[in-house]
């Protein structure tokens, strides 16, 4: 094992570069209203201090809870996945069974 080891926000930064580097992220603004630059992702600068980060992880990281992409949802949209149907409470809809 290495003197350093990395970090897992160092790991996450580097598959990060790696999912830009191969054109994952969108090219899009991310930015506030106020025009400020939202960063693609936000967390504790010291891990070692706040033991939640282990729990938590970063995206792309187990346990996935910020996401299965290192790029999060800046490489993928949101999935909005929805239906409509007429179906009344005496006939419920076959799509739902």
């Amino acid at each position: 094992m290495t003197a350093h080891a990395t970090s897992s926000k160092e790991r996450w930064a580097a598959a990060f570069a790696e999912a830009q580097a191969k054109g994952q992220v969108r090219d899009a603004d991310f930015t506030t209203l106020s025009g400020l630059e939202v960063d693609p992702v936000y967390g504790p600068d010291d891990e070692a201090a706040d033991e939640r980060v282990e729990r938590i992880g970063w995206p792309g990281q187990f346990p996935f809870t910020r996401g299965l992409y290192p790029s999060g949802y800046r490489g993928r949209p949101w999935t909005i996945r929805q239906f409509a149907d007429s179906a009344t409470p005496s006939r419920p809809t076959s799509a739902t069974r």
